[in-house]
């Protein structure tokens, strides 16, 4: 998979938005012109490297996707 930083830049703006106290999941459905697989790569990329908090979920179903808490401080210096 090749990085699309302005991709990774999307999600972070998406995540900067979450309430205090919330989450969202990340999913194709949010962004209308991907995959699930390639929404779910980049978020992980993006959670490894410290810029999202976030979790790996799998739902009843055995779909994979990740749920991002928030923007942590070093997402931030992105924006």
């Amino acid at each position: 998979m090749q990085r699309n930083m302005d991709f990774l830049r999307q999600i972070l703006f998406l995540a900067e938005n979450v309430p205090a106290g919330e989450q969202i999941s990340m999913r194709a459905s949010e962004f209308n012109t991907c995959s699930d697989e390639f929404v779910y790569e980049h978020v992980h990329l993006l959670v490894d490297a410290g810029f999202l908090e976030g979790s790996q979920e799998i739902t009843p179903g055995r779909e994979l996707f990740y749920s991002v808490r928030r923007l942590a401080w070093r997402g931030r210096g992105c924006l």
